[in-house]
């Protein structure tokens, strides 16, 4: 029987090479997925403006944080979700491509509870599926108060203190003392009036109260995003942002947790013990919740672990549990994407 020479093997293998490439550039494209931009009026004359990304047979609301940032940090995340569900990103009011504010009284936690209630009801949604960061958290679990029974599922990444006690423990942490001395030394130079934009791109994590963001990884991933406003909408943001902590008033929302009996998923980085302690208290006072860590920010676990992240929020989206997710574990739970 005829062997092949190793230069016929080489041969082969090249045609094959070839033919694959050949065949993979005469395949046709997947088609990208749908997505349609719109604002919605809400009570007071302002409008959300809302981005609905992706098809399938359920809609998953995304709630951004800050308070002061809006949807746009959470779609490079979220958006492959959309092969198999619609995905509705909207900006809370007076925040990103949302309308401004015709009164500063109107941007409150109450009012971000009422806006939630609004695109509800013009998106015909009976019952919530919620991916929540930070500040999102707590309009859901406000939301969920109000209107039992509409919530179905919910994705807590990194969740708002559940406690006024407990937020002040986080602002008396000790923080990173070098980030923390540039902060302050571009804040003494006027760097954040005379260059908004720029001074958000470099300290935007100093502002996201309690927990501060110094990871220079972080902050460089998501800075084209968070920073995505105009300057004057910049310049507004701090003033803005305290505005909606001081609307909280005197809060400890431990015994309402155990209220929302909806299955939810509390996911934060692994870095921080306290953050970690903080996700675990609205995991364990909730009927149905359970925590997973991934990555090393506390804030953002995510942007150091997107693939695994990605994947949790699928599996937990598509029915499961992701692994490494336990009811009310005591001990620390997996850390997934290390």
């Amino acid at each position: 029987m005829p062997t092949r020479s190793p230069a016929g093997r080489g041969s082969l293998r090249a045609i094959l090479r070839f033919l694959t490439l050949v065949l993979t550039a005469c395949a046709p494209a997947a088609p990208p997925l749908p997505v349609a931009d719109g604002f919605l009026a809400v009570a007071g004359g302002d409008s959300l403006f809302y981005r609905v990304a992706g098809a399938g047979p359920d809609t998953v609301v995304v709630l951004h944080g800050g308070p002061m940032l809006d949807s746009r940090y959470l779609e490079a995340l979220l958006r492959p979700l959309g092969d198999r569900h619609a995905l509705l990103f909207y900006d809370q009011r007076g925040r990103g491509r949302s309308s401004e504010p015709r009164t500063p009284e109107a941007l409150t936690l109450a009012t971000d509870v009422a806006d939630l209630e609004a695109v509800r009801r013009h998106f015909g949604l009976e019952r919530l599926i919620v991916v929540a960061h930070h500040w999102g958290g707590a309009i859901l679990l406000k939301h969920a108060l109000a209107s039992p029974g509409h919530l179905a599922r919910a994705v807590l990444l990194a969740p708002f203190p559940h406690s006024g006690a407990f937020y002040s423990e986080l602002i008396r942490r000790p923080s990173d003392a070098a980030a923390l001395a540039a902060h302050l030394h571009a804040r003494e130079a006027g760097a954040d009036t005379s260059d908004p934009s720029g001074y958000c791109r470099r300290y935007w994590g100093m502002a996201f109260s309690p927990i501060e963001e110094a990871n220079p990884a972080v902050l460089r991933a998501l800075a084209p995003a968070v920073c995505a406003e105009s300057p004057a909408r910049l310049l507004a943001r701090e003033g803005r942002q305290r505005r909606l902590a001081a609307s909280l008033g005197t809060w400890d929302w431990s015994d309402s947790l155990a209220l929302v009996g909806a299955p939810t998923l509390v996911l934060v980085g692994a870095g921080d013990p306290a953050l970690i302690a903080g996700a675990r208290a609205w995991a364990d006072r909730l009927r149905d919740g359970r925590v997973l860590l991934a990555g090393d920010s506390p804030l953002f676990p995510w942007v150091q672990a997107p693939d695994a992240v990605r994947a949790a929020v699928r599996a937990f989206l598509d029915g499961a549990w992701p692994a490494g997710t336990a009811p009310a574990a005591p001990e620390p739970v997996a850390v997934i994407g290390s």
